[in-house]
């Protein structure tokens, strides 16, 4: 620091413009020169066959002009702010000297071809707050000295082949809204302190060996809105945080060994669109749903242990697009209120002990595309003109069930359907040969009764 001792008040201004203009030059070359060593080194040190960096050179002095850097616009320094090679067919190993680049907010290294390890030196990044270094094929550990990068607000390491365990200490970093860690080879627990950062945002895990409970905190932060943690070996319950979160929107925990009941606050949340609990081994009843308007839209609970009935109050989720229950141990009938469901594209019952009539409104959701209720005790018949009440079916699986009747020539009418499965006792006549889509599909039509 600098101090004036009682000069003359007319001269302040003189001697700071005098100071100022002194240091300036020297400010200027040395941060200046340190990133631009540290830029033609990132270079020397890559592999780059398609010349993206061709720009980079010692001749060309102002590198924020080089291809993928850009500057702050201060008339003080020229400093790199934000580096993206993304996509540009680079190779190698990152050079340990990009962390000299002391002043950078932004650094994309995304979608390139770059091996080995992430190099602790980022860690030394303390302004960077969007770290993307996705679709390589990194290797290795996340190094704890990105724990030092306090400002840090998204870190995406998507699709590469991470090993180890995500580090605790990733959690100091307090601002973090984004951690996109999926397909990778991560393993070890996900870090209790993930459930403790209040502006998380968006939490993606997925596909990776994680094991243990999901933490109990996690979806107490007011910013959450999209957690994937589906395709790894967690087990334990589903958190009663994240199930009565306020502002989770999607929820995917699929492919997991999660036991425990459903939470009902999950089926009367009032900001989740997208909810997948599929493959795991939940027990229990599917919750009833109270909420006035769910805005739910993708549900799946295929292949768990769910017993007892399907609730008639899904008929309430008006907003529903997808719903999926198969491969449960499910009875009862299915209530006629699905049918009321108006933008019903995916019903699949397949697989459960579900018994009784199909109800005849079921034929009328005239926006269904995949209706299949196979292997269960469900009896009747299909309505002659189902071909004209479904014209969006791509898939009808209705094998195993005690159709009877005969086999609509309607069924001729459906020129997006993809795949038929109708194998039932009870079904008589032929399917229509005309010339149309349905041509060369599988198919597999009623068989001969045994004796």
């Amino acid at each position: 620091m600098i101090r004036l001792f009682a000069p003359c008040p007319k001269l302040i201004p003189l001697l700071a413009i005098f100071i100022i203009s002194c240091s300036l030059p020297l400010a200027i070359s040395d941060d200046t020169d340190t990133d631009r060593e540290a830029l033609l080194c990132f270079k020397s040190q890559i592999s780059d066959p398609n010349g993206a960096l061709s720009s980079w050179t010692n001749t060309s002095q102002n590198f924020c002009n080089w291809q993928g850097v850009s500057c702050n616009n201060t008339q003080t320094q020229l400093r790199v702010m934000a580096l993206n090679v993304s996509s540009k067919g680079l190779g190698g190993s990152i050079p340990p000297c990009i962390g000299n680049l002391s002043s950078i907010a932004s650094l994309d290294l995304s979608s390139n071809a770059f091996l080995g390890k992430i190099p602790s030196e980022l860690g030394r990044l303390g302004q960077i707050s969007y770290l993307n270094l996705s679709i390589n094929s990194l290797e290795g550990r996340i190094p704890d000295e990105l724990s030092s990068c306090s400002n840090l607000q998204v870190l995406g390491l998507w699709n590469n082949s991470l090993q180890g365990e995500i580090p605790p200490s990733l959690t100091q970093c307090t601002h973090l809204q984004q951690v996109i860690l999926y397909n990778n080879k991560l393993e070890g627990r996900i870090p209790t302190g993930f459930g403790t950062l209040r502006e998380l945002k968006t939490l993606d895990l997925s596909n990776n060996a994680l094991t243990g409970d999901i933490p109990p905190l996690l979806g107490s932060s007011p910013s959450f809105v999209y957690v994937d943690l589906g395709g790894n070996q967690l087990t334990g319950r589903i958190p009663e945080f994240l199930a009565n979160s306020s502002s989770l929107q999607v929820l995917r925990l699929m492919q997991n060994s999660l036991t425990g009941e459903i939470p009902a606050a999950l089926f009367n949340s009032s900001t989740l669109t997208t909810i997948y609990l599929n493959r795991n081994n939940l027990a229990g009843s599917i919750p009833p749903v109270t909420a006035i308007a769910a805005p739910i839209q993708f549900l799946s609970l295929t292949q768990n242990k769910l017993t007892g009935g399907i609730p008639p109050t899904l008929g309430n989720l008006s907003s529903l697009v997808r719903l999926s229950l198969a491969a449960n141990n499910l009875v009862g009938s299915i209530p006629e209120s699905l049918s009321k469901i108006p933008a019903l594209e995916r019903l699949i019952l397949t697989y459960n002990n579900l018994s009784g009539p199909v109800p005849e409104s079921i034929f009328n959701i005239s926006s269904l595309r995949y209706l299949e209720m196979a292997n269960n005790s469900l009896i009747g018949r299909l309505p002659q003109d189902i071909g004209n009440r479904l014209p969006n079916l791509q898939s009808l699986i209705l094998s195993t069930i005690q159709l009877n009747g005969p086999i609509p020539a309607s069924l001729a009418n459906m020129t997006k359907l993809e795949m038929i499965y109708l194998v039932a006792t009870g079904l008589t006549g032929a399917m229509s040969q005309k010339s149309h889509p349905m041509d060369g599909l599988p198919l597999l039509l009623p068989q001969a009764p045994r004796s």
